[in-house]
């Protein structure tokens, strides 16, 4: 696998004025088109105080590739976490699309704030 001089950019998540968006949108494309993650940072909130677990779900496109914070019990506080892809990155040959999963007690939404992806082109 070789590595192309691209520069490394940054993006945040923008619907409107909302830096968020929740389990109800379904996925979310974050990249339309090919790119090479990097690294990537979220923060998982309740709309209620009730718990649950919520994790994010990565696809390239469609088909799901592979989730991050299912342990995450979610409740009065937040849920930080950033990670660095290893090596060259994660290629997404179509999109990179994102999705909230959860185990979440009926009516009480999880949202994602602040997504925040580190890619090339």
């Amino acid at each position: 696998m070789s590595v192309y001089p691209a520069s490394i950019k940054s993006y945040r998540y923008q619907n409107g004025s909302d830096f968020f968006f929740d389990e109800d949108d379904g996925s979310v494309e974050i990249i339309n088109g090919p790119c090479v993650m990097k690294s990537f940072s979220y923060c998982l909130t309740r709309t209620t105080n009730s718990l649950g677990r919520g994790s994010i779900q990565f696809l390239d496109g469609t088909e799901a590739l592979f989730s991050v914070g299912t342990a995450t019990r979610i409740g009065t506080y937040p849920s930080y976490a950033s990670f660095n892809v290893p090596g060259v990155g994660m290629r997404f040959e179509t999109s990179l699309n994102v999705k909230i999963i959860t185990t979440a007690i009926p009516g009480s939404l999880v949202e994602c704030h602040n997504f925040n992806v580190e890619y090339q082109r």
